[in-house]
């Protein structure tokens, strides 16, 4: 569980990413504007709607970006590693080494939702929450998309633009466990096999972030007391609250401000 504090220091962490690594102005400009539209929304949204997945709890996106960050930095190295000549340099102002990021900070950005609509809903069931660890569930009123179609279609719709190559990490970021994804990456003829290699980086750093966010949660001592405040915090009733478990910014206040 991340505190009031932390919360907004991943969010504004996230924010310095987004200038360090995104070189075009306009398209840096643009992605700032869709973060701070979306901000509150952003900055308390969870990673994933299961406990026992990864990262289940108010901030838990942001704090995952910012792993996914990390581990995409040591993937690329450990390739860098073991090459003659190194596949992407992280200390060089280069473009691929900007594809790169920019697909580490946006290929789960369809966890958001849509412009209007949220992904992540509190469950209101309390015998899924304590039996099932699943705290969130899927907002019924979104169109069925993968994360990254979603993610995909929210750069689109805010007018910014991607290189093939990050079309590329963006779509299969999900690596295998997407089965859509394996007519990409399982390929015998030369020349339709993958020209980039940021969708293999990617995804085996997206897995990696998500394992290690796993043993976090498993080693965690406080599991319990997390359980607790979580349900405490996202399935208070309407009436009793007064505030629509919709509005984020009024969560925040509900959660940290007591």
């Amino acid at each position: 569980m991340l505190n009031e504090q932390q919360i907004l220091n991943n969010y504004n962490d996230l924010m310095k990413n987004i200038e360090s690594f995104i070189i075009n102005d306009n398209r840096k400009g643009q992605l700032i504007q869709l973060y701070e539209t979306l901000k509150d929304r952003i900055m308390l949204m969870p990673a994933s709607a299961y406990q026992q997945y990864h990262n289940s709890f108010a901030g838990g996106y942001c704090d995952h970006i910012l792993m996914l960050l990390r581990c995409t930095e040591q993937v690329l190295f450990l390739w860098n590693k073991i090459t003659d000549k190194p596949i992407i340099d992280l200390n060089a102002t280069d473009e691929i080494k900007n594809e790169l990021m920019f697909v580490a900070l946006t290929c789960e950005l369809g966890k958001v939702g849509t412009m209007e609509d949220e992904y992540f809903l509190p469950n209101e069931s309390e015998w899924h929450r304590k039996n099932q660890g699943k705290m969130f569930v899927i907002n019924p009123k979104l169109e069925y998309m993968s994360i990254p179609d979603r993610s995909l279609f929210l750069l689109q719709q805010n007018n910014i633009q991607i290189s093939h190559n990050e079309f590329l990490g963006i779509k299969l970021s999900e690596g295998l466990y997407d089965e859509n994804n394996r007519s990409y990456f399982v390929q015998f003829e030369e020349d339709k096999k993958l020209k980039t290699n940021i969708p293999y980086i990617i995804s085996q750093a997206r897995e990696m972030a998500i394992r290690l966010e796993f043993e976090k949660y498993i080693n965690s001592k406080d599991t319990t007391k997390n359980n607790v405040v979580t349900k405490q915090i996202f399935n208070k009733k309407q009436e009793s609250a007064n505030i629509p478990v919709t509005n984020a910014t009024k969560l925040f206040d509900e959660l940290f401000k007591k």
